[in-house]
């Protein structure tokens, strides 16, 4: 008589699991791990063909000049890269106080709310989630310069939070 070895069932969904998060951690992962690399390069190492995924030796100097340190000690930052900085925060900011004032107003009407066409609207909604962003780009384009909104913090945080 034979004596048959099976996996417990539990098994085989486990490590599929396993392995998917496996596979989804290193598609997270692995492009950050490059662009961190690659900063710590010089560039004739960054553009080596073959590639060098390990910087050795490992180089500051880029991390230097952005930071403004300079050889007697920490400078000031940078115009530019303030400059970058303080817009990036104010768009950042601003995009997530608009999306959070929409959402917050949306969601209570689709949860408490009964309306006509709520499951249509609710549906054509979500359904622009599947469009790419880029496919919505030449209209939002259009409806911004038409407002003279182009160049400008409102411009950006209102496309930004569409």
């Amino acid at each position: 008589m034979r004596s048959s070895r099976r996996l417990p069932r539990r098994f085989l969904p486990r490590t599929g699991r396993l392995i998917a998060l496996t596979l989804v951690l290193l598609w997270t992962v692995i492009p950050v791990y490059l662009g961190l690399s690659t900063s710590l390069m010089t560039t004739n190492a960054a553009q080596a063909r073959p590639p060098q995924y390990f910087p050795h030796p490992l180089y500051l100097n880029n991390y230097r000049q952005i930071l403004g340190v300079t050889p007697s000690g920490l400078g000031s930052l940078p115009s530019q890269f303030q400059r970058s900085l303080l817009n990036s925060t104010i768009e950042a900011v601003g995009s997530t106080v608009v999306t959070l004032i929409v959402a917050i107003f949306a969601a209570y009407a689709f949860a408490r709310l009964e309306f006509r066409f709520k499951r249509i609207i609710l549906v054509v909604v979500i359904g622009t989630l599947l469009l790419p962003a880029y496919s919505t780009l030449l209209p939002l384009y259009k409806i911004i310069s038409s407002w003279g909104l182009v160049n400008t913090y409102t411009g950006i945080i209102l496309a930004n939070a569409s």
